[in-house]
Formats: structure tokens, sequence, C-alpha cells
């Protein structure tokens, strides 16, 4: 079997510190990338699974995965949630999705608040219009080191790379892999490492 990326990342720590399925959920892929910021890709039910992405809120990208070895890295991103982002067919979405609001509020005769307005997309055309991008800052990136001949859990406020963004899933940290986030210091020298909060669900 061929290495996808030759020579890099057994990624044990990363996995089980911050990627495990109780420590985050995907929400989404990268859509674009560069040292400083990247769009997500993202869609409403998967928003919906996740508990929402509030602004400021972080989330990790990773080339990682656990299903295909040959796709591996021993780096993974954090991202703080900054905004929205534009996408290539957001234009014409929303054209469609106004028209049908138009349509909607046009056959409505019953103005009562409690009215739920049908606004018919069609199945096609509300999946369409469900994905949204979401701007994200890059802080800096986890990795493991070797320290005294122990691997453990490093950050650093910089990125040494980044990879073609078809490979990249974006995924909201929770519970445990929150609380693991909270406990690294903005990096001076070497990282120390402080256990600041406790997550609870």
């Amino acid at each position: 079997m061929i290495d996808f990326i030759p020579g890099v990342g057994a990624g044990s720590l990363l996995r089980s510190e911050l990627l495990a399925d109780d420590r985050s959920t995907r929400i989404g892929a990268i859509h674009q990338i560069d040292y400083g910021q990247a769009v997500v890709l993202t869609h409403d039910r998967w928003k919906f699974d996740a508990g929402g992405i509030p602004q400021f809120s972080f989330l990790l990208a990773t080339a990682q995965d656990a299903s295909d070895p040959r796709i591996d890295d021993d780096e993974v991103l954090l991202l703080r949630v900054a905004g929205t982002a534009p996408l290539s067919l957001d234009r014409d979405l929303h054209a469609v999705r106004e028209e049908s609001l138009r349509t909607a509020l046009s056959n409505s005769q019953d103005l009562s608040p409690s009215i739920v307005l049908d606004a018919d997309l069609g199945p096609f055309t509300k999946n369409r219009v469900s994905f949204t991008g979401v701007r994200c800052k890059i802080l800096g990136t986890f990795y493991e080191d070797d320290v005294d001949g122990q691997k453990v859990l490093e950050f650093g406020a910089d990125v040494e790379n980044f990879y073609a963004t078809s490979t990249y899933r974006a995924l909201k940290s929770i519970g445990d892999g929150l609380a693991t986030i909270a406990s690294y210091l903005k990096p001076t020298g070497r990282p120390r490492r402080l256990h600041l909060v406790t997550i609870v669900a």
C-alpha cells in the first residue's frame, strides 16, 4: 500500500484527544483555504445535528481519515468561526428562494402570525439552498511531538503547510474535545498545557 502523504502522522494522540467520535462531530468540508483563513462548506442538516455553529466557536480541519490509512496527516488545524462566506451558486439559489417566498406570500390569505409559509422549493432545490459557507480564521496547528521520550500533543500558532482542500474534513469540537482545546495557552516558545475547564454534557 502506497502512503497518500509519505512519512507523516501516526496521529494516535490527535485522534484520541481531538478527533474521536465523542470529542468532535463532522459539520462539512473545507471549500477554500490559505495560511490565515478557511471557508467551510456546510449544510443545514449537519448544523442541526451538531447543535448549531455559533459565531466564534472552535472548529477543526483535518486530512485524517480513520477509515482509510492512506489519507493521513500529522497536523490538525484549529479554526474559529468569524462569519459567513459567499458560495459560487449563492446568487442563483437566492433568486430561486426569493421567488418561492414571493409566491408563498402572494398565495397566503391568512396573515396571522401562527401561519407557516409554504415555500415550495422541491427536494432537490431545497437541498441545494441548504448549503452555506462559513468563514473561519486559522488560529494554529495541533501536532504530536516527542518530549523526554514521550508523545505529547502540542499547539503552535502557525501553519506549516496545507494540502488539496478536497481532503479536509471540518469538525465541531464537543465535550472533552472542546476541553482539550481550551487547555492550551497561546503559544510562546514550546507550548505549556494547563487544565482550565471541564465540559459537562
